[in-house]
């Protein structure tokens, strides 16, 4: 039997996919991901901005792929068999978008309770940055899956 202080507990916390790029843990809120899958071959598109990796084939449906690494201008490395893809549905269109992202490794489901916006900055403004967490020690980088993906940044708006 669930209490009123449990009831707005749930309420209060937000369940986030964890991910890791370099030393860094970044989230992205779970209600975007649709699925996380190994890194397929990707085709590559010309003429098509440094981030975007290119295309790859889901189920039949070609999905374009961003490279967080190179859109947050971080060193690239070599893909390893952790690397994966983070598939997420944006709403808000006519069709949803369908869009996947390049991660270093999946990390883990995380719980986040209150989160801070960003620090405020000419730099930081609009920019992919949704807000701050702090798990213990750990303060986790909580991503804008609309902006990385949709248009004035990510893919352009070609998802």
């Amino acid at each position: 039997m669930s209490t009123l202080a449990q009831d707005t507990a749930a309420v209060a916390t937000r369940r986030c996919l964890g991910f890791r790029l370099g030393g860094e843990t970044f989230g992205l809120d779970i209600a975007v991901v649709q699925e996380i899958c190994g890194l397929p071959p990707v085709t590559r598109i010309p003429g098509t901005s440094a981030h975007i990796r290119g295309v790859v084939n889901l189920r039949g449906r070609v999905v374009p792929v961003v490279d967080l690494r190179v859109l947050f201008g971080m060193e690239s490395v070599p893909d390893t068999s952790r690397t994966c893809l983070v598939v997420c549905r944006i709403e808000g269109r006519a069709e949803a978008a369908v869009a996947a992202a390049v991660v270093d490794e999946v990390s883990e489901v995380m719980r986040i309770g209150d989160t801070t916006a960003p620090p405020t900055s000419a730099e930081l403004s609009g920019s992919y940055v949704a807000g701050l967490a702090q798990l213990g020690e750990r303060v986790v980088v909580l991503l804008d899956a609309a902006r990385i993906f949709g248009a004035g940044g990510g893919t352009g708006g070609t998802a």
